[in-house]
């Protein structure tokens, strides 16, 4: 079998749906002819990680919008030249003028886009708008990555040419649970780490709810004078109205570090230093932050909606609705009770692992 992926996400840093074409491409390289085509210079880093050959296709086009127009004109004539048996796109962007004979596989995500549109910046708005439905209708196959983007998925498009759904996602296998004591003490000076935080990580955009776990660890902090708060991940879209709430007069500032983007050596020792794992999130696709901080064995407190319920619901703590107290419940719930917690997380954490998940992937392709 030969296959190729589209791998625009591969060339900035490594996270999100970027961890997920190297792992995923890993796995499938062990036993097929897998090629990543590229518009621009994959990152050392991400090369360093990647056990198969990149096709690094030079995008000349100097227009703004140089990344669509590499991808539905340039890309779609080199996977034709290619004339790979499938074409995996890990995100809802498939190219126009793809030969019938190639199979198109094509990975969502979630549906920020039809139920979150306006946290959305305007460009990418258009073109999901534009191009997510034929997408997904022409595809011939179709891959969620929870059941709950599934069910979404079936609900949005009942006339879809894909009737079975595959689903399945796992975090970066390097995100686990080490002990370092040297690497510790390292990455706690590079990013000035308080000695207990309780962490969070994601894009610093409306949908992830950052206001409220502000106003959460407010509530908390008044309570508990050692657990400080540590967010995560580079700036999303929209406006978040955090700096207004962290800067308001009786804010514990103190004891609130932003990190920005972080390194995935870094990532992986704030999960493992970390005292738990909150999020806030309106709606999470997958809830990928969650797996990665059981797989690092702390304990999770996410919201009881979308796909956080099958991922965290029954191992981890989630709490239903947006009351304060009912939250700084949780996270005491959390502390108190961590062990326990891990435990049953520790059981949950076995259904997100990416070799079995691509053997069942085989099966639904039928090879």
């Amino acid at each position: 079998m030969t296959v190729a992926i589209n791998g625009m996400y591969l060339t900035n840093q490594a996270v999100g749906i970027a961890n997920v074409i190297i792992n995923v491409a890993n796995q499938l390289v062990k036993n097929h002819d897998v090629t990543i085509f590229v518009n621009k210079e994959v990152l050392p880093e991400i090369k360093e990680r990647l056990n198969l050959s990149i096709k690094y296709v030079e995008n000349k086009n100097t227009l703004f919008f140089r990344k669509p127009v590499w991808f539905f004109l340039k890309f779609s004539k080199l996977i034709n030249q290619y004339n790979p048996d499938y074409i995996w796109n890990p995100a809802v962007w498939t190219p126009f003028g793809i030969n019938k004979s190639i199979k198109k596989i094509v990975t969502v995500h979630d549906f920020v886009s039809k139920n979150y549109k306006k946290t959305m910046r305007f460009f990418n708005r258009i073109i999901s708008t534009a191009i997510e439905d034929c997408s997904i209708n022409k595809a011939d196959y179709l891959w969620c990555v929870s059941e709950y983007t599934k069910k979404l998925l079936e609900k949005y498009y009942p006339n879809r040419k894909c009737k079975k759904i595959f689903v399945g996602s796992a975090p970066d296998a390097f995100l686990t649970k080490i002990s370092d004591e040297g690497l510790f003490r390292k990455i706690r000076y590079e990013l000035n780490l308080p000695s207990e935080y309780m962490l969070f990580v994601g894009s610093l955009e409306p949908r992830k709810n950052l206001k409220f776990l502000l106003k959460v660890f407010k509530e908390f902090a008044s309570r508990n004078t050692s657990l400080n708060l540590v967010i995560v991940g580079a700036r999303g879209w929209g406006k978040t109205d955090v700096a207004d709430i962290v800067d308001s007069e009786g804010y514990p500032k103190d004891r609130v570090l932003f990190t920005g983007f972080v390194a995935e050596e870094q990532l992986r020792v704030l999960y493992n230093l970390a005292t738990l794992y909150i999020s806030t999130s309106l709606n999470e696709g997958f809830g990928l932050p969650q797996v990665e901080a059981m797989n690092c064995e702390i304990p999770v407190v996410s919201p009881h909606n979308s796909a956080m319920i099958e991922v965290v619901s029954g191992a981890g703590v989630t709490v239903d609705g947006w009351i304060i107290e009912d939250w700084v419940s949780a996270i005491n719930l959390a502390i108190d009770d961590r062990k326990e917690i891990i435990d049953r997380q520790n059981e949950r954490k076995k259904r997100y692992q990416w070799d079995s998940i691509i053997s069942r992937f085989y099966e639904y392709l039928g090879i």
